[in-house]
C-alpha cells in the first residue's frame, strides 16, 4: 500500500470528534442561512396599473416629500415594513428627489413602518412606542394610505394629506381609483 492510499483509509472512516464538529459547523451553517434570509426585507414592487393585484392583497398609497437629503448626488430614499407579528419585512422601492408618489402591493393585515434608507443607510425605531405610532392596516381590494413620508436629512415625520393624495390618484391613476377606492388606515393616530 503506497502513501495515498494509507492516507485515504486512515481517512474514510472519521473519527467521532470529527464527526461533530463537521456536523456542528453544518448546524451553524444553516442557522446562519436562516437568520440572514429571515432578517432581509421582500421587495415591494411598485404597482403596474396594467396588472391585476393579488385576491388578498391591497394597495398601499406613498407619497415620499424628500425635502434636503436627496439633491445632493444619487441618492434615494426607501420605506421599510414590517408585518404584525414582527417576522416578515417589505422594503418599497427606491424614491428620489422632491416629491414622488409610489403604489406598492402588500397582502392584507397589520403592518408598521420599521424604518426607512437614505441610500445605504437604514434608520429604523427600536422602541415599540415609536413603531405602534407608524401602525397601520392594509385592507384587501383598496388602495390604502397612512400619512405622507415628509423627510429632511435623516428625520422622518408623517402628515396627513389624503385630499393631496386623492387628487393625485384622480389625475395620474384614474381607472386603478375608480376600480380599488382609498381608504385611511394609519391605525394609533
Amino acid at each position: 500500500m503506497d502513501c495515498i492510499q494509507a492516507l485515504t483509509a486512515s481517512c474514510s472512516k472519521p473519527a467521532p470528534a470529527r464527526i461533530l464538529i463537521k456536523r456542528a459547523y453544518q448546524l451553524c451553517s444553516l442557522a446562519c442561512y436562516i437568520i440572514l434570509v429571515g432578517g432581509c426585507a421582500s421587495k415591494a414592487p411598485f404597482y403596474d396599473p396594467a396588472q391585476q393585484i393579488e385576491p388578498n392583497d391591497g394597495l398601499l398609497a406613498i407619497m415620499s416629500h424628500n425635502t434636503g437629503y436627496t439633491k445632493y448626488s444619487n441618492r434615494y430614499v426607501a420605506f421599510e415594513f414590517l408585518n404584525s407579528t414582527r417576522t416578515k419585512r417589505y422594503k418599497s422601492g427606491n424614491f428620489g428627489d422632491s416629491v414622488q408618489f409610489g403604489l406598492i402591493s402588500l397582502p392584507a393585515g397589520t403592518y408598521y413602518l420599521s424604518g426607512y434608507y437614505l441610500s445605504a443607510v437604514k434608520y429604523d425605531w427600536a422602541d415599540n412606542e415609536t413603531l405602534d405610532r407608524m401602525k397601520f392596516r392594509v385592507e384587501a381590494n383598496k388602495i390604502n394610505y397612512f400619512g405622507d413620508f415628509i423627510i429632511n436629512f435623516s428625520s422622518l415625520r408623517l402628515q396627513d394629506n389624503q385630499d393631496m393624495t386623492e387628487d393625485f390618484l384622480e389625475q395620474n391613476y384614474p381607472q386603478t381609483y375608480d376600480r380599488y377606492g382609498l381608504v385611511y388606515t394609519l391605525i394609533n393616530e
